[in-house]
């Protein structure tokens, strides 16, 4: 089992339907390939964990490398993990807002999570 953990600024502030379309299509794609992890969006900017085979994480990185709806995208982690922290999560979802971020998904709960989670 492996895990890909980044952060990355939107090109633009997505709308309410921009995510639920974004989560749809990852939700299916994500769940086809048996990938599962989480996705934090605040301030216009994305921090995601992505978990499954390191093959099938490493071809999802690749093209979300590729997707022209955020820049600047940065590797937190990409490592071999024991399990599935998100197991039954093709992909789990949360909005961090201004107020409560301070304009960072430093305080959001997968940033958190992965905090306290290092392994």
């Amino acid at each position: 089992m492996h895990h890909i953990i980044y952060m990355s600024r939107g090109v633009r502030p997505m709308s309410e339907t921009d995510l639920r379309t974004l989560l749809q299509q990852a939700r299916s794609e994500n769940e086809r390939q048996g990938i599962t992890g989480a996705l934090v969006y605040g301030d216009g900017q994305f921090m995601q964990i992505i978990e499954g085979e390191e093959s099938v994480l490493a071809t999802l990185y690749a093209k979300l490398l590729q997707d022209s709806r955020h820049v600047n995208v940065v590797k937190l982690a990409d490592k071999q993990v024991l399990r599935r922290s998100f197991e039954d999560w093709s992909m789990g979802f949360q909005v961090v807002s201004p107020k409560s971020s301070r304009n960072s998904l430093a305080t959001s709960s997968l940033a958190t999570w992965i905090c306290k989670h290092p392994a």
